[in-house]
Order: C-alpha cells, then sequence, then structure tokens
C-alpha cells in the first residue's frame, strides 16, 4: 500500500515490505555483533569524542553533554545523550520557531544554536 504525505510525495510503509522471520540464534549474533562493533568504535573514537566535550566546556558554560528521553521500541523510553549545540538552559520556544520556519519557510532559517563550529558542523 503506498500513502502520500502531505507534500504529495510516496511513501513506502511497512505493509509494502515483506516480514523477515528471525531465529533466537540471528537475534544473539545480531546483538553481539553489535554490541561488539559498537565498543570497538567507542574506543577508537573516544579520543575525539573527549577533545570535542572539552571545546564545548571551554566556549560554553553548562555540561558538555544534553540527555533526552526518546520513546522507542514498543514506545519504551531511553535515553539519549548528545553533545550539547546551544546554550545550557535555553528556553525552548527558540526550538519550536525554528523547525515552524523550518517546515513552512521556503528558505532555512538561521541557525539558533551557539556552540563551537566544529559541533555544528559535525552534529545531526
Amino acid at each position: 500500500m503506498i500513502r502520500r504525505e502531505p507534500l504529495g510525495r510516496p511513501v513506502a510503509t511497512a505493509a509494502d515490505q515483506p516480514i523477515a522471520v528471525l531465529t533466537m540464534g540471528t537475534v544473539s549474533a545480531k546483538r553481539v555483533f553489535d554490541l561488539g562493533v559498537g565498543g570497538i568504535c567507542l574506543v577508537l573514537l573516544s579520543p575525539v569524542l573527549l577533545a570535542i566535550a572539552a571545546m564545548v566546556r571551554l566556549t560554553t558554560p553548562g555540561p558538555a553533554l544534553f540527555r533526552q528521553v526518546r520513546l522507542g521500541r514498543g514506545r519504551r523510553p531511553f535515553v539519549v545523550y548528545k553533545f550539547r549545540t546551544m546554550y545550557d538552559g535555553s528556553p525552548s520556544d527558540i526550538h519550536q520557531e525554528y523547525v515552524r520556519k523550518l517546515l513552512t519557510d521556503d528558505q532555512p532559517p538561521d541557525e539558533p544554536r551557539r556552540a563551537p563550529a566544529i559541533v555544528q558542523r559535525h552534529s545531526g
């Protein structure tokens, strides 16, 4: 079933995809692989992550990491830690106005973030 989003572009739904059947062994192997690769990446990238954290802390007051609760599979909440790209304690209305302009205007709005340029360039 292909539905259309508000702008008229087609959107694939889960009903369009075949359902994959995973065995308990496959799920376990995938989990071990994910944790292993994630752990290796964390160890290899830790010097870069520490340098970014230091730059954020030295250039702006407040913590280097931003903590946010999101909903995961089965609407179960989990915590995400991200490098802070706005001032600590910034009001949420700045972000809400930015998103409103991003969704309605033809040109992207000015960035409301204030953090080291390297963090802004590489943040998602």
